[in-house]
Formats: C-alpha cells, sequence, structure tokens
C-alpha cells in the first residue's frame, strides 16, 4: 500500500511539473553550433536548411516546432514529435542541427528543488 501511495505522488509531481511548463515564445535552429534561424511559434511557417550531411527541414504550426526530415540514418528527431515549452530541445547530432525552445521561462524562479 505504502509502494503505490509513493507511486501516486511521483506520478502527481510530474504531472505538476509539465503542465506547470512555461509556453515558448520562439524556437532557435542551430547548424553546427551557429544560429541559423529564429522562428515565432504563434504563426505556422517552415524552415529548410543544410546540415553536416544534407537537407533537413522544421515546421511550426499549433504553437509547436517539429522537424519534418533531416538527412540523418536513424531520424531519431523526426520521431521525437513537436515541442513547445521553455527549455525543450530537439537535437539531430548526425546532421548537427539543434532547436531550442525560447522565452521568458516564467518567474525566473528554479524548475525544481530536491531535499
Amino acid at each position: 500500500m505504502l509502494i503505490l501511495a509513493l507511486f501516486a505522488l511521483a506520478l502527481a509531481a510530474q504531472w505538476a511539473l509539465v503542465a506547470l511548463r512555461a509556453p515558448g515564445g520562439a524556437a532557435l535552429i542551430a547548424v553546427s553550433g551557429r544560429p541559423a534561424r529564429r522562428m515565432a511559434l504563434n504563426a505556422p511557417g517552415a524552415y529548410s536548411g543544410r546540415g553536416a550531411l544534407g537537407p533537413f527541414e522544421a515546421v511550426v504550426e499549433g504553437g509547436a516546432i517539429r522537424m519534418t526530415s533531416s538527412a540523418c540514418p536513424d531520424h531519431l528527431c523526426v520521431r521525437q514529435g513537436a515541442i513547445s515549452s521553455v527549455g525543450q530541445s530537439i537535437l539531430c547530432l548526425p546532421n548537427r542541427v539543434s532547436i531550442t525552445m525560447e522565452g521568458d521561462g516564467g518567474d525566473g524562479g528554479p524548475d525544481a528543488v530536491a531535499y
């Protein structure tokens, strides 16, 4: 019974952290560590670029951004899906492309506190 209660408490804490995460205002797309494009999440759009291995495409829709194609061998970046909250990122290491959510992050306080 105690294990079940602890598990429920852990699930509630995880839900609270996800639900209270601040929405992002823009996404920064970088190629080989250099900023390539900043895209606002309040308007749909697409960006096509070229990474270390070849072309990639990122699409903004519904207040989130996702990688729709990449020249990487495993396509983990495409399968990751869309991101929309400050601090989230999509990384395509083989193609050297990153998408990072930017925003004010709320009140600037700590993300979490552990004792």
